[in-house]
Protein backbone atom coordinates (compact mmCIF):
# COMPACT_ATOMS: atom_id res chain seq x y z
CA UNK A 1 0.00 0.00 0.00
CA UNK A 2 2.91 2.55 1.10
CA UNK A 3 5.89 1.96 -1.24
CA UNK A 4 8.19 3.86 0.20
CA UNK A 5 7.76 3.32 3.99
CA UNK A 6 10.35 2.05 5.75
CA UNK A 7 10.60 -0.90 7.98
CA UNK A 8 11.72 0.27 11.49
CA UNK A 9 12.44 -1.61 15.14
CA UNK A 10 12.00 -0.24 17.98
CA UNK A 11 13.61 -1.43 20.90
CA UNK A 12 10.23 -1.94 23.16
CA UNK A 13 8.81 -4.01 19.97
CA UNK A 14 12.77 -5.87 19.89
CA UNK A 15 12.67 -6.50 23.82
CA UNK A 16 9.40 -7.87 24.02
CA UNK A 17 9.73 -10.58 21.31
CA UNK A 18 13.41 -11.41 22.85
CA UNK A 19 11.59 -11.69 25.67
CA UNK A 20 8.60 -13.59 25.09
CA UNK A 21 11.01 -16.40 23.12
CA UNK A 22 13.46 -16.70 26.21
CA UNK A 23 10.00 -17.32 28.41
CA UNK A 24 8.90 -19.99 26.06
CA UNK A 25 12.30 -21.65 25.67
CA UNK A 26 12.90 -21.76 29.66
CA UNK A 27 9.17 -23.01 29.88
CA UNK A 28 9.92 -26.08 27.67
CA UNK A 29 13.29 -26.61 29.31
CA UNK A 30 12.12 -26.49 32.98
CA UNK A 31 9.10 -29.07 31.83
CA UNK A 32 11.89 -30.99 30.41
CA UNK A 33 13.55 -31.23 33.67
CA UNK A 34 10.52 -31.84 35.46
CA UNK A 35 10.42 -35.20 33.68
CA UNK A 36 13.60 -36.29 34.64
CA UNK A 37 13.99 -39.32 36.42
CA UNK A 38 17.52 -39.23 38.68
CA UNK A 39 16.92 -36.75 41.02
CA UNK A 40 20.02 -35.34 41.32
CA UNK A 41 20.42 -34.36 37.38
CA UNK A 42 16.79 -32.87 38.07
CA UNK A 43 17.95 -31.03 40.31
CA UNK A 44 20.89 -29.60 39.17
CA UNK A 45 18.89 -28.37 36.30
CA UNK A 46 16.09 -27.02 38.01
CA UNK A 47 18.58 -25.05 39.86
CA UNK A 48 20.40 -24.03 36.84
CA UNK A 49 16.95 -22.66 35.61
CA UNK A 50 15.79 -20.63 38.54
CA UNK A 51 16.35 -16.99 38.66
CA UNK A 52 18.41 -17.64 35.07
CA UNK A 53 16.09 -14.83 32.88
CA UNK A 54 17.40 -11.72 34.27
CA UNK A 55 21.13 -12.43 34.04
CA UNK A 56 20.58 -13.68 30.77
CA UNK A 57 19.15 -10.14 29.59
CA UNK A 58 21.70 -8.46 31.44
CA UNK A 59 23.68 -5.96 29.39
CA UNK A 60 26.91 -7.15 30.25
Amino acid sequence: MIPNAQVVADRFHVMKQINQELDERRRQEKRAAVKIKNRKEREEKLAGLTHSKYPLLKNK
